[in-house]
């Protein structure tokens, strides 16, 4: 979940206290994407250095990974709400929640506790969501 994301909503905001719930989930996933970066250079840093042919796989998902995000975030402004936003971002991430369960307990036991935190984080994003979501419910078009 990147902030870049949530920061859609925020420029769609009616008023400053919903402009206020935003922000609490735009830090929540700042937090949770420093969290995310902070693990990926441990994990560099402890797993030594990369063969030519691991560094060029890891470089082309990163190419991946910014082009679905590009396009995701055109998508995102497309949506007239910031409700419409944050469902959107609700859903996908109530998606990976589960998955990244299911995947921790493929961690070694040296970054397991890493993986824990980083479910927590998704899913106080998930909580300041729904928060949100109950406080400016969707509406029907």
């Amino acid at each position: 979940m990147k902030a870049a994301f949530i920061h859609v909503a925020l420029e769609k905001a009616l008023d400053a206290d919903m402009h206020h719930a935003l922000i609490r989930i735009e830090q929540a996933a700042l937090e949770l994407e420093q969290t995310v970066a902070r693990f990926a250079r441990e994990l560099t840093e402890t797993r030594g250095p990369l063969s030519a042919r691991k560094r060029e796989e890891l470089d082309i998902f990163a190419q991946d990974e910014r082009a679905i995000g590009a396009d995701l975030l055109t998508q995102l402004q497309a949506l007239s709400s910031p409700q419409e936003v944050i469902a959107a971002l609700h859903f996908g991430l109530s998606q990976d929640v589960p998955e990244a369960k299911v995947l921790l307990q493929h961690y070694p036991d040296s970054e397991r506790a890493a993986g824990v935190e980083i479910i927590r984080l998704k899913e106080r994003v998930l909580e300041e969501m729904v928060r949100f979501l109950e406080h400016y419910p969707l509406r029907a078009r």
